[in-house]
């Protein structure tokens, strides 16, 4: 794919691409895949400003929400730990609040080790099993590069160097990880489950019972493109 097409030209690039009418039955994702880049020039200037990458509404809504998702899913691994190794007695591990991923994790990974209660264990032990496998996908996502498939342009075809390949992945698919890894949230903290009762009383702890939507009515804003 070529990467230094001004924005001008990607209307062309993908014309010319859907003119060669690349088959779904191609299984190789490499002789499927086309650029997304595209590059911007303010008016009258005669170099780009930035780069630009055309990803619909859609897409970008699902990539914020799964990042959102993730970011929550780290919190609550913080919290869990740091909670989790007050109520067994014993030292939070250094690492517990660093803000690489995978130094929570294995923070996590000790403090499980020392739950007594073997059903107890099991529960967080896979837990964390699910996170490490969400993670892959987490780190394409986050770090990927992405592109469109030639046979299907509604399906993203992305790949983070080093991690065994392109992925294919639409709108659909983003979500239900995100969706996905809030589960993971709810069942690291809440391991007997997550009730109405307990979720209202909590939020009105925090004080935070009123809605953004809410909050965006009693202020008179138009909700219509919310």
């Amino acid at each position: 794919a070529n990467h230094h097409l001004p924005a001008a030209w990607l209307c062309f690039q993908v014309a010319f691409h859907h003119h060669r009418a690349v088959p779904m039955s191609l299984p190789d994702l490499n002789k499927r895949r086309a650029s997304l880049l595209g590059a911007v020039f303010e008016p009258g200037q005669d170099k780009a400003d930035r780069f630009e990458i055309s990803l619909d509404g859609r897409e970008l809504m699902a990539l914020g929400y799964g990042v959102a998702q993730w970011s929550l899913l780290e919190e609550s691994i913080r919290q869990f730990t740091q909670d989790a190794a007050e109520a067994l007695g014993i030292d939070l591990p250094q690492e517990a609040s660093q803000d690489a991923f995978r130094k929570r994790l294995k923070s996590l990974t000790i403090v499980v080790s020392y739950i007594p209660e073997p059903d107890m264990k099991k529960h967080y032990e896979t837990i964390i099993s699910k996170i490490a496998n969400a993670n892959a996908m987490r780190q394409r996502i986050v770090h990927g590069i992405w592109e469109f498939d030639l046979a299907d342009p509604d399906f993203l075809i992305v790949e983070k160097p080093g991690s065994g390949g392109p992925t294919l992945l639409n709108v659909e698919k983003i979500i239900t990880f995100a969706q996905d890894v809030g589960r993971l949230s709810v069942a690291l903290l809440y391991p007997e489950g997550l009730t109405w009762e307990i979720f209202a009383r909590q939020r009105e702890q925090d004080q935070s019972l009123i809605t953004r939507a809410g909050v965006r009515a009693l202020m008179g804003r138009d909700l219509s493109s919310k």
